[in-house]
């Protein structure tokens, strides 16, 4: 990670306050977001009769007391409807676009999803699509529920309104087979996931070593950098191409279509 980036992490806080905290530890970050859910007095949590805006209020409360001696003012707290798609993706996107470009310069975005409810999740995927600073990490149970252990009315719930979310999508799977991004993907992943060299990948895809190759070959690297699947450093004179866990999880893909 660029160390003339300021670190800031969004925390949506649910049920799972410990592992919201561990995920802090590890990030580092120098800003803390903790969203909270709306007071929603029809909704009910799952101890004492809470909202849910006041169940994650309490966590987010005990999260701060914990992390306020490293963090001091650098900790905000925010209320989102976590029940409404747009209105949750809006407001999200209005922290990253707006309220956290207004207090730090380059900014890199780190977003939990370690203890976010079904619709906050997909908003998050959705907007980590159109803004490249966005980093998305999940921190795992220590001792995950058996089937046996969950409790049998949420076995029994027989569910309530059905939600059509939006399908966000992003260069169709078809496009890359057919194309020289697609043959870029291959090669690398053949190559172990990097290759060092404009010329030795140019040799990989069947391109002869030209001007006009070159500079093609370049704005298809830049489009696959923006895509998210691959990232480029530089190796002495070198240039190494990598490819990223989506890259490698879309070179994949190609091998399978």
């Amino acid at each position: 990670m660029m160390t003339n980036l300021t670190k800031v992490l969004i925390s949506p806080v649910g049920l799972y306050k410990n592992r919201v905290i561990k995920g802090i530890k590890w990030i580092r970050p120098d800003w803390v977001f903790l969203l909270v859910a709306k007071d929603e007095k029809s909704k009910k949590g799952r101890q004492d009769g809470k909202s849910w805006g006041d169940w994650t209020m309490e966590h987010a409360n005990e999260i701060q007391q914990k992390i306020s001696f490293f963090y001091e003012d650098h900790i905000r707290m925010v209320s989102c409807d976590f029940e409404d798609y747009k209105s949750f993706f809006n407001q999200l996107n209005d922290l990253v676009a707006n309220t956290i470009p207004n207090l730090v310069t380059s900014p890199e975005i780190w977003l939990d999803l370690t203890s976010v409810p079904e619709i906050p999740e997909v908003a998050i995927l959705a907007l980590a699509t159109i803004h490249e600073n966005i980093s998305l990490f999940y921190t795992r149970a220590r001792a995950p529920l058996r089937p046996s252990e969950y409790p049998e009315k949420v076995i029994t719930d027989d569910g309530g309104d059905h939600l059509i979310l939006p399908t966000v999508r992003s260069v169709r799977l078809a496009d890359l087979k057919k194309s020289k991004h697609g043959d870029i993907l291959r090669a690398t992943a053949k190559a172990g996931g990097s290759v060092d060299g404009l010329n030795t990948l140019l040799d990989m895809i069947g391109l002869a070593k030209e001007k006009k190759h070159y500079m093609r070959l370049g704005r298809i690297l830049d489009e696959l950098e923006r895509y998210g699947m691959i990232v480029m450093e530089k190796v002495n004179r070198e240039k190494r191409i990598k490819l990223t866990l989506w890259g490698e999880m879309i070179a994949s893909c190609l091998n399978q279509v």
